[in-house]
């Protein structure tokens, strides 16, 4: 556990006067390739998903998330890191204090648990379901419940 830096983005984001970046590099490529990746599995099933880039996280770019809730009524983030304080966390906080109506949020990450399993990146997105098959079948299931939910009674 002292080699994952899971937690590391919640603990920089609630630093007075800090600014947490995370850089884009060919992993933030490959990352954001994966994404695009489940956009194209949910494509297929007729789910339309935009996909943004949030490599700040502090500040946030607030006004993308509000024109991407407003626009699509429905927010899943996904990040390698704790669901507890980081990208997750903070576009929660954003549509929370915003009050926007009807707006769908689902965060994507790593439990607030200590990792036990040891591995190669592909392999700890597997077992933590961050890998892109159990990332759209999540998505699948949350969007369906999410349409269940709107439907009138009756």
């Amino acid at each position: 556990m002292t080699h994952h830096a899971t937690e590391d983005l919640a603990i920089l984001r609630a630093l007075p006067q800090m600014t947490v970046v995370a850089p884009g590099d060919p992993v933030e490529t490959v990352a954001a390739t994966k994404a695009v990746a489940v956009a194209d599995m949910l494509a297929r099933d007729g789910i339309h998903a935009r996909v943004l880039s949030m490599h700040t996280i502090k500040p946030l770019d607030v006004a993308a998330v509000l024109a991407a809730a407003r626009d699509t009524g429905a927010i899943a983030t996904l990040e390698e890191h704790s669901i507890i304080g980081g990208l997750g966390s903070a576009v929660a906080e954003v549509l929370c204090e915003a009050g926007l109506p009807a707006v769908r949020c689902q965060r994507l990450a790593l439990p607030s648990a200590f990792g036990k399993a040891v591995g190669d990146q592909d392999y700890l997105r597997k077992v933590h379901g961050l890998d892109a098959d159990s990332v759209a079948g999540r998505l699948r299931v949350w969007l369906a419940d999410c349409r269940q939910q709107q439907r009138p009674n009756g």
